[in-house]
């Protein structure tokens, strides 16, 4: 299991945890990034100062996923996302963007999945052109109204049925749903990614009730051999208090 935190490029640059196994890059960071936005970070990469491994935040809110589709910007989108995301070495591509993928009022749900299903084709035909695994990530109830469950992700997975399209777990999302913990070990082959944060907050843990959350998370995922990416994603911190929440999990794995 390798422990790492999501944080902007520039947040990166200036405070990565010592102890951090990577940082988990936010796309909209890249959109607009040219040559030497791009070559800024591969150096900081080069030299040691910070690690890749993941990326998030893959679609902007207004490339509409479900509805009203132009298949052509998101192929052009997701063809120069995936480029820029092959030059700063990140190989899992997290596949949340709610507002992207939130079924519009009035529309066939039908109609979405069959939209959504042929997204995980042209992501996933995209992504292993660069060696990268797509990993959808399920939100709560309250942020989306389509993949909202790990069950739901994983049947969502099944049904693209590609060797680079996997499974994440949010444990804050998870908690919030009132999740089967069962659901875990029952898709543990498709699970891929995860992601945590305070239950309460989405911060940091504040308190003994949240670290008794983050171990039974670690532990949940150690029960399972879970061997990927586990990331914290809540409110921005600095890289002293990165440093002790990582040490303190590290120690729980």
């Amino acid at each position: 299991m390798k422990f790492g935190i999501c944080m902007n490029y520039k947040q990166a640059m200036e405070e990565y945890p010592f102890n951090a196994d990577y940082f988990e890059i936010a796309v909209w960071d890249l959109k607009d990034f040219g040559k030497e936005e791009i070559g800024e970070i591969r150096t900081a990469i080069d030299d040691g100062r910070i690690k890749t491994y993941s990326a998030n935040g893959l679609f902007p809110q207004d490339l509409r996923l479900t509805g009203d589709v132009k298949w052509d910007l998101v192929r052009e989108y997701c063809d120069s996302i995936f480029y820029k995301l092959d030059e700063l070495d990140v190989k899992t591509v997290v596949f949340g963007s709610g507002k992207a993928k939130h079924v519009p009022d009035g529309f066939s749900r039908e109609k979405a999945w069959e939209q959504l299903y042929e997204l995980g084709d042209l992501l996933s035909d995209i992504a292993k052109s660069h060696g990268q695994t797509v990993v959808v990530e399920p939100l709560s109830y309250n942020e989306v109204n389509i993949v909202n469950t790990v069950e739901e992700g994983a049947e969502y997975c099944r049904k693209v049925n590609r060797d680079n399209f996997k499974l994440l777990v949010d444990f804050y999302h998870f908690d919030n749903n009132g999740e089967d913990w069962g659901s875990l070990e029952k898709n543990k082959d498709l699970l891929y990614h995860a992601h945590i944060a305070s239950p309460k907050k989405r911060t940091l843990p504040d308190g003994e009730d949240d670290w008794d959350f983050f171990a039974r998370c670690i532990k949940s995922l150690k029960d399972i051999g879970f061997a990927g990416g586990f990331s914290f994603e809540g409110g921005r911190h600095d890289g002293v208090e990165y440093e002790a929440m990582l040490t303190r999990m590290k120690a729980m794995s």
